[in-house]
């Protein structure tokens, strides 16, 4: 279960990341000059936000619903696990909604070459507000309710399977298979 640990850290990172921008954003006096000046490096953080939302997180979805879910669904837990497993699944489908009003905000501010316009900036630190809270939430219970009770109820074997399967999904260059895995 290390892969999908390590996945949540980076996800975290890239949230921290977009709050720190939002921070310059909020705080920048007067707005367009600080803004101006640190728009380069603010530029490569979007960059990177961007792709973590259009292709890293809707993958490590993928990852947990095609490798890991169908698993633990198929071994022996309570009613209370197998409730939580499903409810932390379909949240997958929310998370991708808030993600894809953000990417809409930030697309096309890649497009130029000029920090966004002002009124702009509310919008965007409220959105990654919003998904910060919810993927950080989401994250936390996965990483001390979900994994934890992979590690206890899934065998060696299963475990090894999911690790494969993930990292034969996140090679790169290769497309994303979206083959359910084998119970």
């Amino acid at each position: 279960m290390d892969i999908l640990y390590r996945e949540h850290d980076a996800l975290r990172a890239q949230l921290a990341a977009a709050r720190r921008l939002c921070e310059l954003f909020e705080t920048a006096e007067p707005l367009t000059h600080e803004v101006q000046r640190a728009w380069p490096d603010a530029r490569t953080t979007l960059q990177e936000l961007h792709s973590c939302l259009s292709i890293t997180l809707p993958l490590h979805h993928r990852n947990e619903e095609l490798s890991l879910y169908p698993r633990l669904l198929a071994a022996n837990l309570s009613r209370p696990e197998r409730t939580l497993i499903k409810e932390i699944a379909a949240e997958h489908a929310g998370l991708e909604l808030l993600t894809g009003v953000l990417l809409d905000v930030i697309t096309p501010w890649l497009r130029v070459s000029i920090p966004p316009r002002h009124v702009e900036l509310p919008r965007f630190v409220g959105l990654v507000s919003e998904l910060s809270l919810h993927l950080e939430r989401h994250i936390a219970i996965e990483d001390q309710c979900i994994l934890p009770l992979a590690a206890t109820m899934l065998t060696a074997a299963q475990l090894d399977e999911v690790a494969a399967e993930i990292k034969k999904r996140t090679e790169p260059g290769r497309k994303p298979s979206r083959k359910p895995a084998a119970k």
